[in-house]
């Protein structure tokens, strides 16, 4: 932590049924404050694989459809027509819509943020250029945060709820993460217990965070333990008849079915491909391996499932340097656990 100017880390190391949650450090350089098990931190694009599963779940209920243009859903704005081809949800949830804007710096947590559509239209006060698409959809993996911003307007206009109500109804509340919220910015309960983000030389982030309107990309705040019930259930999925499922078995099937190869040289746990919401990565077992990971300003993070071994971990970082960090417990984790198939060492070969 001191090399990687990282002052606190929370985790939780998940063996079947048990959660073991870590944390040490601070919560800000500024202050002795500790890291503790109710710390809230920046999930950043850990966000997206979440946000993606409120959206099969209307998938589920009928009212989306996966492979449908979604300008048929949108009012308030309509993504741009490109004789490239029209855009569906499969494509905006795996990365796969040729689309432009890749992430979010985030805005001062006192500045003007921008709507949506102002945001998705690149104009002020968005700091961010116009989502549009640039290569032709479902032909390749072009990692895209402004494709998940368009999914959270779908969200709120079929529904008519905004989006941190709604995930939390179909997502949060079902899970019991109950330390967790996408509203931006947080609230005061969720401020009173807010990890503060340092840069890379370990000093605090101006106004101690950023702001993320962009909410499904970018905007969950959470803890280390409510995320480890998200990976118990990516671990757990499937293998039971339980009537109170948060997805049908075929939907969560076609969530974990790879979509296209990503163009990452690696991930930690060897994430090489989009599924519909998650990066996953199949091994001789199938599909094993299951996550995302995350980086705010001020903030680095992952989570992976270990799905044949039902392990898996998170760690939370409230620091830039914090990559290295990462792929260091991981690997600790991993080797203590005896992880089958898993690819130490990714720090050594780039991000």
């Amino acid at each position: 932590m001191r090399r990687c100017h990282v002052p606190g880390v929370a985790g939780a190391v998940i063996t079947g049924d048990q959660v073991h949650e870590f944390a040490v450090g601070v919560r800000s350089a500024e202050s002795p404050e500790p890291v503790t098990s109710t710390s809230r931190f920046q999930a950043a694009s850990i966000s997206k694989p979440l946000a993606s599963l409120a959206m099969l779940r209307l998938v589920d209920a009928g009212v989306l459809d996966l492979d449908r243009d979604v300008n048929t859903y949108l009012r308030s704005w309509q993504l741009p027509a490109s004789s490239l081809g029209s855009v569906t949800l499969r494509q905006l949830a795996s990365h796969s819509a040729g689309l432009g804007v890749s992430g979010f710096p985030g805005y001062g947590r006192f500045d003007q943020a921008p709507s949506l559509i102002e945001i998705l239209d690149g104009a002020a006060p968005a700091n961010t250029g116009p989502v549009r698409v640039e290569c032709v959809p479902g032909e390749q993996f072009r990692y895209s945060g402004g494709g998940t911003v368009i999914m959270q307007l779908v969200l709120e206009e079929v529904t008519g709820e905004p989006f941190h109500d709604l995930v939390a109804r179909l997502v949060l509340e079902p899970f019991g993460m109950v330390h967790s919220s996408y509203r931006q910015p947080p609230d005061d309960e969720m401020r009173s217990e807010a990890a503060v983000g340092h840069d890379e030389s370990g000093a605090a982030i101006k106004g101690d965070w950023h702001v993320y309107p962009e909410q499904a990309a970018a905007g969950l705040w959470t803890t280390a333990g409510d995320l480890a019930r998200y990976v118990q259930w990516l671990n757990d999925a499937g293998r039971s008849s339980d009537d109170q499922q948060i997805l049908k078995p075929e939907t969560f099937d076609q969530m974990l079915t790879p979509q296209t190869p990503t163009d990452e040289e690696v991930k930690v746990g060897g994430l090489n491909a989009m599924g519909i919401g998650p990066f996953v990565r199949v091994t001789p077992h199938g599909v094993d391996y299951v996550g995302h990971s995350g980086g705010n300003a001020g903030f680095r993070c992952h989570l992976l499932a270990h799905r044949s071994d039902r392990a898996g971990a998170v760690v939370l970082t409230n620091g830039d340097g914090g990559y290295p960090l990462l792929v260091e417990i991981f690997d600790a984790i991993a080797r203590c656990h005896r992880w089958t198939d898993y690819p130490y060492g990714a720090a050594d070969r780039g991000r």
